[in-house]
């Protein structure tokens, strides 16, 4: 099986029992000043956000260490153009609502602290370490909590094959973002969750057999929760592969061969509605629509406020 969230939601669970009185033995970090009746945090450590937050892009890039919760009833906002870098084994758990809506020049980015290319040499050591998928832990959507994210990439999370992205029973909604080099791309646990015009690809994790396997969107194994994520990019013309769907009958789940049934398609669970599909990337250039200008008396007239060619002899007719 793919990204299954019980453990974690389960965890999580505990977490939303215990946390309070262990986050607030850690340090919340530094930086922190008033502007505009708003909370803006250049550092973000082990803490609870438990008023409305915005992390803006004078102060990017917005370093995560540890846990932090967003409590409910709490919006954090997040400014396109910020990067938000994660330390080893760190996280932003959502109880209250996420805003992150970027553009399509100025993304929000998801990254590890690793990632030099996304905010500069966060950590101070130059090229001796390189980001890899599950440097850091997932963005975690929890129950009664909600994320927008729009124009956003988010890459090198995953933690332990869960997800860089986990929905538990919360409101997710993805839009024009990428969903690369995590291990494992979003997982649904009874969740709400909406992705469209996204490109979500090269996700890897280690499936049965020690084969990786790009493991796109998970749902728990539970087909009667539909995720809508249609018109998406999966790295393919051919789209997606519904992998639980093609399972052959009467074979163990640990005797599949993933790469015989899937090839290196994204895999998608059951419940995941993923066609349409695009057939190009939303970055690739759209084709051109060409405007022909062709003079001369047979050549192009404007009648009647229309610019058409040749309307005495119409020569061009069928062209």
């Amino acid at each position: 099986m793919i990204m299954n969230t019980r453990n974690s939601s389960e965890a999580f669970e505990e977490i939303s029992n215990g946390v309070k009185n262990k986050i607030f033995k850690l340090t919340l970090s530094l930086s922190i000043f008033m502007m505009a009746g708003f909370f803006v945090a250049k550092d973000a450590k082990a803490a609870e956000i438990t008023v409305d937050t915005v992390w803006t892009k004078a102060q990017s890039p917005i370093v995560v260490s540890g846990t932090v919760w967003l409590k409910a009833g709490v919006n954090l906002t997040i400014e396109k153009g910020v990067a938000v870098k994660f330390d080893s084994s760190s996280m932003l758990l959502i109880s209250g609502k996420l805003i992150a809506l970027g553009a399509k020049a100025e993304p929000i980015v998801f990254t590890s602290i690793k990632d030099d290319s996304s905010g500069g040499d966060t950590n101070g050591d130059g090229a001796a370490s390189q980001p890899a998928p599950g440097d850091w832990s997932y963005l975690f959507v929890n129950q009664g909590g909600e994320a927008n994210l729009d124009y956003a990439t988010v890459q090198y999370g995953g933690g332990a094959d869960e997800g860089a992205v986990i929905n538990y029973k919360g409101k997710l909604t993805i839009n024009n973002s990428v969903i690369t080099k995590n291990k494992a791309g979003v997982s649904n646990n009874r969740g709400v969750l909406t992705i469209s015009n996204s490109s979500i690809t090269n996700n890897p994790i280690t499936f049965i057999g020690s084969v990786l396997a790009d493991a796109a969107i998970g749902n728990n194994g539970q087909a009667e929760v539909i995720v809508n994520a249609s018109n998406n990019w999966w790295g393919t013309a051919d789209g997606p592969c519904p992998w639980r769907e093609l399972l052959p009958s009467g074979v163990p789940i640990w005797e599949v061969d993933i790469k015989a049934i899937c090839g290196d398609k994204p895999l998608v669970d059951s419940g995941v509605v993923y066609s349409p599909w695009l057939i190009k990337s939303p970055d690739e250039p759209a084709e051109p629509d060409p405007v022909i200008l062709v003079p001369g008396i047979m050549g192009r007239w404007e009648v009647r406020g229309q610019w058409r060619l040749d309307p005495i002899f119409h020569s061009y007719d069928n062209l």
